[in-house]
Formats: C-alpha cells, structure tokens, sequence
C-alpha cells in the first residue's frame, strides 16, 4: 500500500469515518503539488506544475503519485496515539467541491474521492 498521511479537523474527520463525506479538499497550491505529483519530470518547480494544471495544458492524471489509501488523523501533527484510519485512495480531480463538505462556492480544489475504511485506530 502507498499512503498519503493527511490531517484533518474533527468535523471532516467523522463525517469521512461515517461514510458522510465521500471527497477530501486540499487547495491548488504548490505544497500540495509537492505531495500529491511526480511534477519533475517535466516542471522545474511545483509552481510551474500548477501553472499548467490551471491552464489545462496537461492531463493531471499522467503526473499523480501512485496512492492507493489515505492514513487521516484527527490532530495537528502526525501520531499513532491520535484517533486516525485508513481509507482507500480512488481518484483525484481538479475543480469546484461539495459547500457541505468544506467547500467555498466558485473555487477549485484538489479533490480526492474516497473510498472504504480499512483500518481504524484509537476511534
């Protein structure tokens, strides 16, 4: 399994453990870029990466690192004590978001859809 270590506020947290929430939001930003792609193959920077994801000049899905689940935990920092657990990663997209889920109207996102929980810890 690849996993994305991701934190996340109480809310998100178990309205995603819930089934409630079925995509993560994480803003159009070069950290994410960072986290989310294999960019430097071909961009000598994260930012200009996203300068040609907001262009659509490219196909994101050609540069996505291979997760296959994402580990979330409900805190500031990553720990084994805090409640967190596992979900399969199933797709990530570019554009607008659900308002309910943590959205704001009219902006993009990084989406990513999820799928079941397959393990739980301290929840």
């Amino acid at each position: 399994m690849e996993i994305l270590k991701l934190t996340i506020k109480k809310k998100w947290f178990d309205m995603i453990l819930s089934g409630d929430k079925k995509t993560e939001y994480r803003e159009l930003k070069p950290y994410w870029v960072q986290r989310l792609f294999d960019y430097k193959t071909i961009y000598a920077t994260p930012q200009s990466f996203l300068d040609a994801l907001l262009k659509k000049e490219y196909p994101m899905f050609f540069y996505m690192k291979r997760y296959t689940h994402i580990q979330f935990y409900n805190g500031a920092y990553f720990s084994e004590k805090l409640p967190n657990f596992i979900i399969e990663f199933k797709e990530l997209y570019q554009g607008e978001g659900v308002e309910d889920w943590g959205a704001e109207k009219g902006v993009e996102y990084f989406g990513i859809c999820l799928g079941n929980v397959t393990a739980r810890q301290n929840c």
